[in-house]
């Protein structure tokens, strides 16, 4: 740092400068990335569908309790009892801070589901909200512990400016995961909305970076705030839980049943053959299962031209390794 910098007024400005261009940048490839809509929209659904096989009537409770201290009536109440402790401590420049953060948070994150239209996983919402990138949830929820933490870290002594940051980085990945757990956004939508939140934390901590906070009694700020957060978030996710419940209801999933005959047919033919992964590029094939026994299994793959393989050993090995070794099996 001494030979990056070796003013002490440049060194701030590498310490957040360069973390702040790498976070810009993280969103910039991101947001190109969801507006093409390619491998990214596959991987999208291949996640989010397997989430969805591990939802519990239960945890959809559980879950649609946590995702409302996401919510912005929470978000927005929490950033005020910041605001008015620091506006009786006659911080000015910091409470007009705090307001700018939170509510460019919002704009921007409205402006970027409306500029990219990407619905979400299920319909949800009405205007702007209809769309998903990025997640309201998880940039408000970012952008406030964002600003929390710096006031740990810049304001409280240790061991404190360790573990509160930990604490509420924890609160920003429940939150972003409920959301996808939930169904109500993509991956996508959740990592840019925390790339947002961190990119506007960090113009804060950049631009206020010669502000002594002890006249701002952080500890103070960060318990109102933490106050507000879990007392009227809990009481506000409680309230709004039966409609979040009905909201988040998944739709149902259409079954394919296929008869017995059917299958033994033709319409084994019509599952896919190889499997795709998550950028929606074609793998090695789907496995067979047999119900029988070996025995009756053996009989009826040499029935079918099916030969059995040779054994690993030492005298087979290089067969193995060979890549131009013909199979000795007829299919």
């Amino acid at each position: 740092m001494s030979l990056l910098a070796p003013s002490h007024d440049l060194q701030p400005l590498i310490l957040i400068g360069v973390p702040l261009a790498f976070v810009a940048a993280a969103l910039a490839t991101l947001a190109q990335e969801v507006a093409e809509r390619s491998g990214l929209a596959v991987a999208d659904q291949s996640i989010s569908l397997a989430l969805s096989h591990l939802r519990t009537e239960p945890g959809d409770k559980v879950v649609a309790f946590l995702t409302g201290f996401g919510d912005a009536y929470v978000i927005i109440a929490s950033s005020a009892a910041v605001t008015c402790w620091l506006l009786l401590r006659r911080q000015w420049h910091l409470a007009l801070g705090v307001v700018l953060s939170i509510a460019i948070a919002s704009g921007l994150a409205t402006l970027l589901k409306a500029g990219l239209a990407i619905p979400r996983p299920q319909a949800l919402y009405e205007g702007a909200q209809v769309f998903g990138f990025p997640s309201g949830h998880a940039t408000g929820a970012a952008t406030l512990m964002g600003l929390l933490t710096w006031f740990a870290w810049f304001g409280l002594p240790q061991p404190w400016r360790r573990v509160m940051p930990m604490a509420f980085a924890a609160v920003v990945g429940i939150i972003a995961a409920s959301r996808l757990y939930l169904s109500a956004h993509w991956p996508s939508d959740v990592v840019g909305g925390m790339l947002l939140g961190t990119g506007l934390t960090l113009c804060f901590a950049l631009a206020f970076r010669r502000v002594d906070l002890r006249k701002a009694r952080p500890g103070m700020a960060i318990a109102l705030a933490l106050f507000v957060f879990l007392g009227f978030g809990a009481w506000h996710s409680w309230r709004a839980l039966p409609q979040a419940v009905a909201m988040y209801t998944p739709p149902p999933t259409p079954v394919q049943v296929i008869s017995r005959d059917a299958w033994l047919t033709a319409d084994w033919q019509t599952l896919p053959v190889r499997r795709t992964d998550l950028v929606g590029e074609t793998e090695e094939p789907f496995s067979l299962q047999w119900t029988g026994t070996s025995t009756a299994f053996e009989a009826a793959a040499s029935t079918a031209g099916w030969v059995r393989a040779d054994g690993l050993t030492l005298q087979t090995l290089p067969r193995y390794l060979d890549p131009a070794a013909q199979p000795r099996r007829c299919r």
